[in-house]
């Protein structure tokens, strides 16, 4: 299951850009930091191993998923009545764009920034994208002069070298045709609309009368593969409604619901925290899959 937290200092902001390559995000964080963010800002008084993604839902919230290509369930310290994001050890894939606490992470998607919470600090791991500092001053920086930064300092490169930050094209999937996510071969069966959705015997109706579903099917070749949001024409982003369904029936295993306004057009999909477009795969009216 999704977790959403507000978080008081945390705005999250999403930039469309770009994953389209045979490569595993799931490495091992460094242990020896290259730039740090210092700050108890970032340090929650507690340990922890947990490895997730963090991503916009909606201005001021943030949602908490897995890691994007590691089937891991995220798992998190829980105290006080709230999930502890950042206790010492935890590794955050940031994906898109996503301010903490008046810093700005813009990750490239085709390899999103990483940070691993450190006892002083956040730590950069790996991953392309920019830092964009804060204009608060209460928060000081470590091994800033081994990037490019901008002429104000403002605003880090990453990974070293890196001295732009140029949003990748993102791919335009046709029906059918293989592409590649997480080290596996993938593709887009279908986009269905329909006005409920038929477990069994059971159906399931939308929560509003002006509301329907969306039901995409992908179809991962040699991996599970999880489709993690859609976007449609407007740049609305919305979570799945209910996935995956039925996991031990392999007819639905690959079924994702979005609970959608009435005639909303997809336009993009994100597939473990990858957009691809979708807008040349036609949305079938004449049936509900089953």
């Amino acid at each position: 299951m999704v977790n959403e937290r507000k978080l008081g200092l945390v705005c999250l902001m999403v930039s469309l850009q770009v994953f389209f390559s045979v490569q595993s995000r799931a490495q091992t964080a460094s242990t020896s930091p290259t730039f740090t963010l210092l700050g108890r800002s970032f340090v929650d008084s507690a340990t922890g191993a947990s490895r997730i993604s963090i991503r916009e839902k909606d201005p001021g919230f943030v949602t908490i998923g897995r890691e994007p290509c590691n089937d891991s369930p995220p798992i998190l310290t829980y105290r006080g009545g709230r999930d502890l994001l950042f206790t010492v050890g935890a590794v955050h894939t940031l994906l898109h764009r996503v301010e903490l606490f008046g810093h700005v992470f813009t990750s490239d998607n085709m390899d999103p920034l990483q940070f691993r919470v450190d006892s002083d600090g956040y730590s950069y791991v790996k991953g392309t994208g920019t830092v964009t500092l804060s204009q608060a001053n209460d928060f000081s920086t470590r091994g800033t002069e081994q990037f490019v930064t901008s002429t104000d300092k403002k605003i880090i490169y990453f990974p070293r070298g890196m001295d732009r930050s140029t949003p990748s094209q993102i791919p335009v999937i046709p029906q059918n045709q293989d592409f590649s996510v997480c080290e596996a071969s993938v593709k887009v069966s279908s986009m269905t609309r329909a006005a409920k959705f038929e477990i069994g015997k059971r159906a399931i109706n939308p929560g509003k009368k002006s509301d329907e579903f969306l039901i995409v099917k992908v179809i991962g070749l040699n991996k599970r593969i999880t489709v993690t949001g859609l976007v449609d024409a407007n740049g609305k982003i919305f979570a799945p409604t209910a996935p995956p369904l039925k996991p031990n029936d392999p007819q639905q295993l690959d079924l994702t619901l979005f609970e959608v306004p009435k005639g909303a057009v997809p336009k993009q999909l994100e597939i473990e925290g990858i957009f691809v477009d979708v807008q040349r795969i036609p949305v079938d009216t004449r049936q509900t899959p089953r």
